[in-house]
């Protein structure tokens, strides 16, 4: 919709998870919401052995158009949530942590190839990324804004209380290739969002393109040793359960 952005519209619990043991050692508190956001997850004996099941294959997606006449949907995007291994999750973070995951996991993504390799740009007013002290121009990153491509700083109390706003901006960005149409945020409410889109209507297109992306995504993290978070039974973890 029109002037909204991106912290409206986010799925949101009401609590975070400070690291990934965090859904193990209070089970007892995360359990309940999970099992009311995401049916039929359970960890109840009888469903110790479930396993989540994550399908990349854009074959799989209908082929009935959403918007056949070209009149309603001005795009379709595709994003996802994904956490680094071994590092506390945003709300748990201190500088000198988020800096060096930043740096990390841009070692990585500049290793992404084809249609998806770009350039990171840290939020104006950070100093963590030494190829651009200061972070992008202001105008730039008002102009992402205003697009609906790049997050907001967190003003709401149930932000805040999450801790997601400490040491705002530093090392927070956007990685972006030249076409604005693949993205990867680093350091927003996860440590990555990464982010498909596509004018128009055609969501198959845009879902095949994520999959391919989050697939390369993934092998370049690991050429610098980063692997996600991934649990059998909760998949990709989150900060926020609802995310999951």
């Amino acid at each position: 919709k029109p002037g909204m952005h991106h912290e409206g519209v986010a799925r949101m619990s009401g609590i975070v998870a400070g690291d990934e043991d965090s859904y193990r050692a209070f089970a007892r508190l995360f359990d309940p919401v999970i099992e009311s956001l995401h049916p039929p997850f359970r960890r109840t004996p009888a469903h110790l052995a479930d396993r989540h099941v994550s399908n990349f294959n854009a074959a799989r997606l209908l082929d009935t158009p959403i918007d056949p006449k070209g009149s309603c949907v001005i795009s379709s995007r595709i994003r996802a949530a994904r956490n680094v291994r071994g590092f506390p999750l945003p709300p748990a973070s201190d500088a000198e942590t988020r800096r060096d995951l930043e740096l990390k996991i841009i070692d990585g993504l500049e290793h992404l190839r084809g249609g998806i390799h770009g350039d990171y740009f840290p939020l104006s007013g950070s100093e963590s990324f030494p190829a651009r002290p200061g972070g992008m121009e202001a105008e730039h990153e008002a102009a992402l804004r205003s697009a609906n491509l790049l997050f907001l700083e967190p003003t709401t109390p149930v932000l805040i209380a999450g801790g997601y706003h400490r040491d705002w901006p530093e090392a927070r960005g956007m990685f972006a290739n030249d076409e604005q149409d693949f993205m990867v945020w680093v350091n927003e409410k996860d440590h990555m969002r990464i982010i498909a889109t596509e004018e128009g209507s055609d969501l198959q297109h845009a879902f095949s393109r994520f999959c391919a992306a989050i697939v390369q995504v993934e092998e370049c993290l690991q050429t610098v040793g980063l692997e996600w978070m991934h649990s059998d039974q909760l998949g990709y973890l989150t900060t926020d359960p609802a995310n999951l």
